[in-house]
């Protein structure tokens, strides 16, 4: 959950780069923060641009709000499985890391654990294999030496 919601962020920060790019190119200037909140949304689409770079902001605008209530969606759930995760409450309590990086931190860290949890049953089940091949040449070899 926690690289959706990434991919998400990446996808709301292009379209906001995006409309700056189009405001820049009417000699508008946006802050950065301008587009972070509703009232911000509401301002940029009231720009003086031609209709062609309107429809293209309205577009881009929904978008960003269907974005933003995606990663408030899953921002939520991380954090439900987050406070369901061993550790969670001492990550919490650091300051600065607070519930949602607590919550982020212990997702993306049970993704390596369970990757690396992988990577040993493959090596053992290899190890095994090899094992029983083994074993295998042994007996076909006390076969022929009969």
């Amino acid at each position: 959950m926690s690289q959706t919601r990434d991919k998400l962020v990446k996808l709301r920060t292009t379209l906001k780069n995006k409309i700056n790019n189009i405001a820049s190119s009417y000699g508008i200037k946006l802050k950065k923060e301008s587009m972070s909140s509703e009232k911000g949304l509401r301002e940029v689409l009231i720009l003086e641009v031609d209709e062609l770079s309107k429809v293209e902001i309205d577009v881009m605008v929904e978008q960003i709000r269907s974005l933003n209530r995606g990663i408030e969606k899953l921002e939520k759930e991380i954090q439900e499985e987050g406070k369901k995760m061993p550790g969670y409450k001492n990550l919490a309590s650091i300051k600065g890391i607070g519930e949602n990086g607590a919550s982020n931190l212990l997702s993306v860290i049970s993704n390596f654990i369970m990757i690396r949890m992988i990577k040993m049953l493959y090596t053992f089940m290899k190890l095994i294999m090899a094992k029983m091949h083994l074993k295998s040449i042994k007996k076909m070899n006390h076969i022929r030496s009969m």
